[in-house]
């Protein structure tokens, strides 16, 4: 009895390693494609101005194209062109025309233009940072915009939006391969920076009575490559509002405040995709940082800091730019 048991025995361990070299012969060379997917968009990130009330649905719009980066031209033109077609697709304004030929988008310039066309605002924009992405490379692109009143030069809404699109890498699951996936293309998060300006222009919530002083371009400071200022000065002291006044913020309040809670996730997600994602460059052929190098590290310190149940694995490779930490 015990020699048939025996023989039993082994004769399920021969069917069991039978079938599972079968099944691994079968698995092998196997592939999938992976994917990549972007969340849903929110507000921008960071919204600096909003007015205290909107009533400029019905207004005559001028829209001039974006300062870019020495090394993405014509991409401040495509990024003012992405702006244009949701501004149209969503509504936003009752008439916006492009301005896209102006060659001087100073500030003065632009508001000087629109004043002579007779625009009611005017949007002007910088593309800040433009970086199409690869299989290995995540793609990313940062925006601000401003909506001025063109009759007293205030600034009505201000913002900028970060938009990051990670690739999906190769994996190797010993019996199955992951095939990696292309990041998204530049032109494709520049759509969704203008998605979310266009949802602030839309739904974004006021500025607290308290909060609101008068914006004014200040003319001396922008030389095209970087953004314009405002200065913000001392308004005069407003009445107070009425109680209808009062619950009808309150109520609006209330109902787009699950827009901010959505930003503030949605700020976060970019934040950490940036912290992992962001490249630290040497100098090719040297051992010593780029400049910008300094920056990043404070910024990435500062973001660890107020994380410390964040972990860190520094990974490092060669290629054409130099070294990457």
């Amino acid at each position: 009895m015990d020699y048939y048991k025996g023989f039993e025995t082994m004769n399920l361990a021969f069917k069991i390693t039978v079938y599972t070299a079968v099944i691994a012969s079968l698995l092998v060379g196997c592939a999938y494609q992976r994917s990549v997917t972007l969340s849903p968009t929110g507000l921008p990130e960071e919204i600096f101005a909003t007015p205290q009330e909107n009533n400029y649905s019905t207004s005559n719009v001028a829209l001039f194209k974006f300062t870019e980066p020495s090394f993405a031209p014509g991409m401040g033109k495509e990024a003012a062109q992405c702006l244009y077609r949701e501004l149209l697709k969503n509504r936003v304004f009752l008439n916006v025309t492009r301005e896209l030929g102006v060659a001087d988008i100073r500030i003065e310039n632009v508001i000087k233009i629109a004043r002579s066309k007779k625009y009611d605002l005017l949007i002007t924009g910088d593309l800040l940072y433009y970086l199409d992405g690869s299989l290995h490379q995540p793609a990313r692109a940062d925006e601000q915009i401003r909506v001025i009143d063109v009759s007293t030069n205030r600034t009505l809404w201000y913002a900028k939006a970060v938009d990051i699109g990670t690739a999906a890498p190769y994996a190797d699951y010993i019996f199955v391969e992951g095939r990696g996936a292309h990041a998204p293309t530049a032109r494709t998060l520049l759509k969704r920076n203008a998605e979310k300006f266009c949802r602030m222009l839309l739904h974004s919530p006021p500025q607290e009575r308290s909060d609101i002083v008068p914006r004014y371009v200040e003319f001396s400071q922008h030389d095209g490559d970087s953004a314009p200022s405002a200065v913000p000065k001392k308004c005069l002291s407003v009445e107070a509002e009425s109680r209808d006044a009062q619950k009808a913020l309150e109520e609006r309040r209330l109902r787009e405040e699950p827009l901010h809670q959505e930003a503030t996730a949605l700020t976060e997600r970019a934040e950490r995709e940036r912290f992992l994602n962001e490249h630290i460059y040497f100098e090719l052929d040297k051992s010593r940082l780029l400049p910008e190098a300094e920056e990043i590290l404070g910024r990435k310190a500062k973001w660890l800091a107020a994380r410390p149940e964040v972990s860190v694995i520094i990974e490092g490779h060669c290629d054409e730019r130099g070294t990457t930490v």
